[in-house]
Order: C-alpha cells, then structure tokens, then sequence
C-alpha cells in the first residue's frame, strides 16, 4: 500500500530520486537494495524521518523487531503526525508480542486518520487477540463500512466474530466474502466450519464440497469432509473422505484418527487397529492414540512397556482428563489381560466404538489463521 500510505516519503530534495528507488526495491522484495539505500541517506542524514521509517519497516520484516520498533519509534520522534508511521510501529510491536502497545499505536493512527482502513482491520485484529471481542468486531466493521470492496476486513470480521463465539454471525460474514469471491475455497471450508458447529450439516456439507471443486488437492478438505459425514453417521462415504485425503498426505494425523472412527463405526475394528498404529508411528507422542486405543481392544505385545509409556502420558503436563482416563483404561487392561493371549481372538466380541455408544460429535471447524500485520509497505 505504499502509494497511499507513505506519500510522506516523497519530499523533493536531492535525495528523492534514490528514495523513490529504493522504495521500488522495497516493494518488490529486494531488501538488500532497498536498506543499502535507507542505510547510505541515513549515513548523510542521520535524523531523516523517511529513511529512518523504512530501515525500520525492513527490519521489522527481517525478524528484528526491536531494532524496527526503536527506527520507527525514532522517526516518530520527528514525524508525530504521521498516521503511517504510527500504524508501522503498532505492526512491529504486535510481530513483537506487544499486543497492548500495539493496539495504542494502530488508536493514535485512526486519532490522526479516522477512515484508515488497514488501521481498523490492524486494530480489530489485535483487540481480538486481547480477547476484546466487542471492541474488535465494531473497528472490523468500521473497516468493512468504509471499504465493502476490502478482503482483509471482511476476514477479519469474520475471524473475530468467530472468536467472540457469534457463530450464525460469522457465518454470514463467510456468505458475504463467498459472493465478493466466490472462487475462494478457504472460504467455503471456514463456513462449513461454522455451519458444521450450528448444526446446519446439509449446507456444510455442500460448502465442504465446493470448496474441494476449487482445490481438489487440499488434504484438509477431504478431513473436514469425513468428520461431517462422521457426525452423520455415515461412515461409508466418511471412510471414503479420509481415505482421499491421506492418498495426498500420507503422514496426516488426522486423517489416519477420522479412518480409525469411521472404520470402527462400519465394524471395520482391525482395520481401525491398524490406522491407530500408523498414526503411532508418526507421532508416538501424540495423545489422541491413547484416546481412541481403549475402544478397540487392540492389545500390546509388550504390556509392562506399554503400562511405563501411559503412566508418562499421564503425568505430562499437557495431557487433559480424557487422556488420562485413557491411559488408565488401557493400564487396567494391559494389567489385567491373561499372559498367555496378548491379541483378542477372533471369536471374542469387540466393543462398541465410542463414538457410537456416545454419540459425541466431532469437532470440524478450524479457527481460521491470524492474519498476519499488513505493512504500509
């Protein structure tokens, strides 16, 4: 956005014809020629507002955000009415995780400059991360009042309407970027997401498969596909869904965990045994094995192995209730199993797989990923 945002850059004097250069560079991801420039006026001029905002911008892209933060905080010092430099000082200061600072440097910018959309899209952004969730969705709308056309501010109101738990209102804000873009897939697979927790499982699942006509090679589609269909009980086409999936990404967590249930809903139960496994070998750490283990009666062949590995899942600090039960569910039952038979056999019953003795549903919708901070640039 620089031809708008920094039109502050274009002093006349002698030097303007290399900050037009440099801010070319810039703009096109050339920042070694660009700070080459910002550092060579700043070596004639070491107080030049301009140079010294985009040295900082460029730092701040580079990951060095205190040394972008002190350069733009230095040419503020000269420049205190700039609302572009404000805004840029609240973009490093939030990559910074200075949230609360950052929300005060994106409010000076919309004090100077009222209708600075890319300020209320920064500032609905952060305050959402604050867990503002009011005051996020009114400057996100603002941003969407005053620019309908934007992108940006329509995916942030809807992000921050999804984090303030307004689900029909965030859906309808995925209906609304739907028809500004209607070849957005990402846009269909987040309103699935929302239909998906309001229950509204017919529409959800058509924006899921939409959302894989524009991006068949999406592996996460296919999963979201195969967990509706998991909550309706249709393990055929659920199977079907996950299997799809993971013939595009093979070590997807997720996708050998969705085959597991689906399979045992279809009474598939070695089936499920084995996907558990695999999804064992991915990740030995992961605690969603211990979850889904106690339901399939798959026992180890090493059961003193397997108790010391789920007494240490259980005093992780990061293992929740269900983990814990689990793994105590699975210790019982590898303590108390005859020695002589480590493998059901093929005439003992199976259990019913919890899903279908709960009934629980299955969680589809993934919170849509922070926008990264625009730059003036």
């Amino acid at each position: 956005m620089i031809d708008d945002s920094i039109a502050l850059q274009r002093a006349s004097g002698s030097d303007a014809a290399d900050i037009e250069t440099a801010i070319a560079h810039h703009r096109n991801g050339r920042l070694d020629e660009a700070e080459a420039i910002y550092r060579k006026l700043l070596d004639t001029a070491p107080d030049d507002p301009r140079a010294l905002h985009l040295l900082g911008v460029t730092e701040t892209q580079r990951g060095r955000l205190d040394r972008g933060v002190e350069l733009i905080g230095r040419a503020l010092s000269r420049l205190p009415a700039a609302p572009e430099l404000h805004f840029d000082l609240g973009n490093a200061l939030r990559l910074a995780g200075r949230q609360e600072e950052a929300a005060q440097s994106y409010g000076r910018a919309l004090a100077l400059k009222p209708e600075y959309v890319l300020a209320h899209i920064a500032l609905g952004s952060v305050l959402g991360e604050l867990g503002r969730f009011e005051a996020a969705v009114s400057h996100s709308r603002t941003a969407v009042s005053i620019d309908p056309t934007s992108l940006p501010a329509r995916l942030t109101l809807a992000a921050t309407l999804q984090a303030a738990g307004r689900l029909p209102d965030a859906a309808q804000a995925w209906r609304e970027i739907i028809a500004l873009e209607p070849g957005r897939a990402e846009s269909y697979f987040q309103l699935a997401g929302q239909l998906t927790a309001l229950g509204l499982m017919k529409e959800a699942l058509y924006c899921q498969d939409r959302a894989i006509a524009l991006q068949p090679e999406n592996p996460l589609f296919h999963c979201a596909r195969g967990q509706s269909l998991m909550r309706q009980f249709d393990g055929e086409r659920a199977a079907a869904s996950f299997r799809a999936a993971l013939a595009l990404s093979a070590d997807l967590k997720e996708g050998w965990i969705g085959l597991s249930w689906s399979l045992r809903m279809l009474g598939k139960f070695d089936e499920a045994d084995a996907c558990i496994a695999r999804l064992r070998d991915i990740d030995p750490t992961d605690l969603r094995a211990v979850r889904h283990l106690p339901s399939t009666g798959q026992l180890p062949p090493e059961p003193g192995a397997e108790i010391d590995r789920l007494s240490a899942v259980a005093d992780r600090p990061d293992s929740t209730t269900d983990d814990r039960i689990s793994a105590g569910l699975r210790s019982a039952a590898c303590s108390t199993m005859p020695a002589v038979s480590m493998r059901r056999s093929p005439d003992m019953p199976r259990p019913m797989p919890w899903c279908v003795i709960s009934g629980r549903r299955m969680a589809t919708a993934s919170m849509p990923r922070r926008l990264p901070a625009r730059s003036t640039l």
